[in-house]
């Protein structure tokens, strides 16, 4: 029965060696190992266990302990922690060590709540492993597994799908994990990451763009840059590849309800069209009503969520797609549509013109409301601080970026505002906030 104790121990690793870094505590090997098999006092083969640790280190600590030996782990993320009554935030004392059989552990996962109220999904283990590389798989051609052992950065709330992606590839296929608090300002948390010598970075489209305006950017030597969470376009994947040549860049398709997914390396935006008739791994790509549907992985679970499945085994992912010149290109989500006058506008669409811009960073898209259509198209930018044009007044480049929309996007979807920001406001999930103006 797979676990990621027995996984961990399995590497072997000396016991002395630190595996998670947060700055201000350190997990070594020999501690994961330890809690990996010790039995978990008051807990057994039929508890469900909620776990709210106040960082990565000691969730990695609680989940050696727990995984293969209760029936249920779920994880509150730091915004609904504060919502439990009876949850742990660290490993309790070890009295014993662990003699029962393994047991196949469900982990529930909750959604950002991008969409509506968080819901929690189940899945297992193997499944949430099944895109990390052991040591042994590292390929020497590859740009993300040459030289030493990969070194992990975190920037996701740990307990997230995403955030635990991050844990079991640094645990399992990695040397360390660098672990920076949450709460520094994010340009510290960037100087952490580069001071740790990662190499190895994860993080929505939102949050690499702060990265991109980081002073300490300059510093990561990264040799593998994975987007998640959010529509990956050209202009910032190309970006990317200018400020870190020696990485792969790599954009990862997953979510809380249909798990691990798959990942495009080639540097375009959405994935091969030849993916619909053979998709990596053991998944099956469909395209219904404009609609990407996904048939997960046989591991994947789907109790819990059955009603989310069609006949044929195909998950709905709520992503708009369009095919285009071999591509499938996403469009944004079913439920981020605007209705300007009867015509639905995709946000990310609008944002995706406004990124194109060599003025333009970053852009979040909303709708303000109106009393004759309902609604119109409210843009706030932020601007390039490479780009020599940002030098000019506000009032003409806002009057520059408003002729930009007119010459490429039909007249419902033109901002009716546009306004210049520092910064944009984020979930804690990493996502662009998409609140109204």
């Amino acid at each position: 029965m797979a676990s990621l104790g027995l996984r961990f121990r399995a590497r072997a690793l000396p016991p002395g060696q630190v595996v998670i870094d947060t700055g201000g505590a350190r997990v070594t090997a020999g501690e994961l190992a330890d809690l990996a098999a010790s039995a978990p006092p008051g807990c057994g083969p039929q508890d469900i266990v909620t776990l709210a640790p106040a960082h990565v280190g000691d969730l990695a600590r609680l989940v050696a302990l727990l995984d293969g030996k209760v029936a249920a782990l779920r994880f509150l993320p730091a915004d609904l922690a504060a919502q439990a009554t009876h949850a742990l935030a660290a490993p309790p004392a070890l009295v014993y060590p662990y003699e029962g059989a393994a047991v196949a552990t469900r982990w529930d996962l909750a959604t950002s709540g991008s969409t509506g109220a968080p819901k929690f999904f189940a899945h297992a283990f193997a499944s949430l492993a099944r895109s990390v590389p052991t040591p042994r798989d590292r390929a020497p051609s590859d740009p993300a597994q040459r030289g030493s052992a990969p070194v992990w950065g975190m920037l996701y709330d740990p307990c997230r799908f995403a955030g635990l992606q991050v844990l079991l590839h640094a645990l399992l296929g990695g040397s360390r994990l660098v672990a920076p608090a949450a709460d520094l300002p994010f340009a510290q948390r960037i100087a952490a990451l580069a001071a740790g010598g990662v190499t190895h970075l994860s993080a929505t489209p939102s949050l690499w763009r702060r990265v991109l305006m980081a002073p300490a950017a300059r510093d990561l030597a990264l040799r593998q840059v994975t987007l998640g969470g959010e529509t990956a376009d050209q202009p910032l994947l190309d970006r990317l590849a200018r400020q870190f040549p020696a990485a792969r860049i790599s954009h990862h398709y997953a979510s809380t309800e249909a798990g691990t997914g798959f990942s495009v390396h080639d540097g375009i935006a959405g994935f091969p069209q030849e993916w619909l008739d053979r998709a990596p791994h053991a998944l099956a790509l469909r395209i219904r009503d404009d609609m990407l549907w996904i048939r997960p992985d046989p591991q994947t679970l789907r109790a819990g969520r059955e009603a989310l499945f069609d006949a044929d085994g195909f998950l709905c992912t709520q992503d708009r797609v369009e095919l285009a010149q071999g591509r499938v290109r996403f469009l944004g989500r079913a439920g981020n549509v605007i209705n300007v006058g009867g015509a639905k506008v995709h946000p990310e669409r609008v944002e995706a013109v406004l990124k194109q811009h060599p003025a333009v960073l970053d852009c979040q898209v909303v709708p303000r409301p109106s009393a004759m259509l309902g609604a119109l198209i409210a843009a706030r930018v932020v601007l390039d601080p490479g780009d020599a044009a940002n030098g000019a007044p506000p009032a003409d480049t806002i009057a520059a970026l408003k002729r930009w929309c007119r010459e490429h996007l039909p007249r419902e979807a033109r901002p009716a505002t546009i306004e210049i920001a520092p910064e944009l406001a984020l979930t804690r999930a990493g996502k662009v906030a998409r609140v109204p103006a």
